[in-house]
């Protein structure tokens, strides 16, 4: 009997437990975004690009950071989430003849998102832009979410 009332107790804090982090999380419908700045210069005329929506990216100076919030509940279709600056120009030279000077450079954030689908594409994302052009992307995201 008693331990019969112990798995009841277990079972009903592990309910508990779920239930509780659905309602922190589960009211939210949308993908955040921060692009950090610790590359060592100046990031001009970069932007968000995601289904037919750009975000334009304020200058950000070294040690500063940015955020956005990406909603995609009335989007359709599929689509990525990426982040575009120009090449070397706006960025601490390095090795990296990848990206010639002024040319387009992308970094996928997302790389798939399906339109309309919002409690499956939620969550935080984190890119950090790191000396000799390097980055970092970091995905947080809430549990049943595919982000």
């Amino acid at each position: 009997m008693r331990l019969i009332r112990m798995s009841l107790w277990i079972v009903l804090a592990g309910f508990l437990a779920i239930v509780l982090y659905q309602w922190v999380f589960g009211f939210q419908n949308h993908i955040e975004l921060t692009i950090q700045n610790k590359s060592g210069g100046v990031v001009e005329g970069a932007e968000l690009r995601f289904f037919d929506g750009v975000i334009s990216v304020p200058k950000l100076e070294p040690g500063t950071s940015f955020q956005a919030v990406i909603d995609i509940r009335d989007k359709t279709g599929e689509s990525s989430i990426s982040f575009h600056y120009a090449g070397e120009s706006q960025l601490p030279p390095s090795g990296d003849s990848s990206t010639p000077a002024g040319e387009d450079k992308g970094i996928t954030l997302a790389g798939y998102i399906e339109g309309g689908q919002n409690k499956l594409y939620r969550g935080k994302i984190k890119l950090t832009l790191l000396p000799d052009r390097q980055s970092e992307v970091s995905v947080k995201k809430p549990l049943l979410s595919i982000l």
